[in-house]
């Protein structure tokens, strides 16, 4: 039995739903990798890595930004670098109205 959409032409995609679910879907899997990338990292990058999503997280007032990184919380080196660039923040925040002297 052929479906009326199928009649007329009309292709699967043209359904604005149907692309929507499955972008969802891409960004779900894409999520799911990222949060594991956190892993991989230690040290330096790690640090210039977790500061970057801090940063952009704190300026759009990201509400799970720590339950993101909840999964870290393990990771005593990790916590550290969590620690001080959030201490960091609240004492550039204080004293020049910015994140640090040299960026936002």
């Amino acid at each position: 039995m052929v479906s009326l959409v199928t009649a007329m032409g009309i292709s699967y995609w043209t359904y604005p739903i149907n692309i929507i679910y499955y972008i969802l879907q891409f960004l779900s899997i894409l999520c799911r990798i990222c949060s594991c990338m956190w892993f991989l990292l230690a040290g330096e990058q790690f640090r210039i890595l977790v500061d970057k999503y801090l940063r952009q997280g704190l300026h759009k007032g990201v509400p799970p930004l720590f339950v993101d990184l909840r999964s870290l919380y393990k990771d005593p080196e990790k916590v550290e670098i969590i620690e001080r660039l959030v201490l960091q923040y609240v004492d550039a925040l204080q004293k020049i109205g910015k994140f640090s002297e040299e960026g936002n």
